[in-house]
């Protein structure tokens, strides 16, 4: 029915203060067709996972494992022989960095991005 009017996104705890610009938003749906969302916030100080299942309504805020101020943090939602992680991609200065987690498991890194030819 078209989109839906701009609200602001918030927590259970009130407004969220951003430092940066959100990037990618994850979406999944279970199978009783419930939709959850991810996005991956710049804050000050470093950055913070915020997640819904209901459009619209509250968000949870949780604080990433990121101690320094990044500009954006995309975020990319998997799946890795049928197990479902999330990798969040972050600049450092001149560095690119990762963290990443299997689906409501720990944090692992941070580990500079690096590329092989």
């Amino acid at each position: 029915n078209g989109w839906s009017t701009p609200a602001e996104v918030r927590s259970g705890r009130g407004a969220i203060t951003v430092s940066g610009s959100p990037q990618l938003i994850a979406t999944t749906v279970s199978a009783a067709g419930s939709t959850g969302m991810l996005m991956a916030v710049p804050v000050p100080g470093g950055a913070a996972l915020l997640s819904t299942v209901e459009p619209g309504g509250s968000w949870d805020v949780e604080q990433l494992p990121i101690h320094s101020e990044v500009d954006a943090v995309p975020l990319l939602a998997g799946s890795v022989n049928g197990r479902a992680n999330i990798d969040v991609t972050y600049r450092e200065g001149n560095h690119l960095l990762d963290i990443w987690w299997w689906d409501n498991g720990p944090w692992y890194g941070p580990a500079l991005v690096q590329w092989k030819n």
